[in-house]
């Protein structure tokens, strides 16, 4: 699932529906918890790191599909 960020304008709406959103919005923090940016950081580094090898492996197509 592709994650996107939505930024909403909660200005545009009533207070009330203002103070729902927001309720809601904590409840949900309540229940799932915050998403840690720092795990997120470094699952970016260790990706970003090139993976070092002795010797380069080369396969033909044969022995790339024999188990």
């Amino acid at each position: 699932m592709e994650k996107i960020n939505y930024f909403v304008d909660l200005n545009i709406l009533n207070d009330q529906a203002q103070r729902e959103i927001i309720d809601f919005y904590e409840f949900l923090i309540f229940k799932y918890g915050k998403v840690s940016t720092v795990s997120k950081n470094k699952l970016k580094n260790f990706l970003a790191e090139s993976i070092k090898v002795e010797t380069p492996v080369n396969f033909n197509r044969n022995e790339l599909y024999e188990r």
